[in-house]
């Protein structure tokens, strides 16, 4: 979904590299053509060619990790939301508050997971090798980092460690 959203948010090579460049080398053929006969409209004619041409590989080369900045910006922008963890003997349940006040509440049963790992500051819980839910210790409200370690623990067996 985060994909999907991000990429209406896509810098188009053309709009990052070719308009600029453009801005500079148009201008400049056209006070050349011109005003030729002036030596100095001449050079910065030929100046503003050359920066438009130089423009190209430098855009080239910065336009991903501009639309990478623009991307994450403008995600965080749009998903102001809550989420909170109800960890149950049988069950994480994910609740997300968007900003719209709009609730989407997600229950996964502890044999759907892959794993759970417990570090110094947060507990992360594996729904797939790349899929995460990363619960920081300092946020808990109900109960203990301990409790919910035995919680993990006795739901994961092998497949929780705790690291530190």
């Amino acid at each position: 979904m985060e994909t999907l959203m991000a990429e209406k948010y896509k810098i188009h090579l053309i709009g990052a590299v070719v308009i600029p460049s453009l801005c500079l080398i148009l201008p400049g053929i056209i006070f050349l053509l011109l005003f030729y006969n002036i030596g100095t409209v001449r050079k910065m004619s030929i100046l503003l060619i050359v920066l438009g041409i130089l423009l190209i590989p430098f855009s080239y080369l910065t336009a991903p990790m501009i639309q990478k900045n623009m991307r994450n910006l403008l995600m965080k922008k749009e998903n102001k939301a809550v989420i909170e963890y109800e960890v149950t003997e049988t069950e994480l349940i994910q609740n997300v508050t968007r900003q719209n006040g709009a609730l989407e509440t997600k229950t996964y049963k502890y044999s759907m997971l892959d794993s759970a790992e417990e570090k110094k500051n947060e507990f992360i819980i594996y729904v797939t090798k790349m899929q995460v839910f990363l619960l920081p210790k300092k946020d808990i409200i109900e109960g203990t980092p301990e409790e919910l370690s035995v919680l993990l623990r006795n739901e994961f067996g092998s497949k929780f460690k705790k690291l530190n």
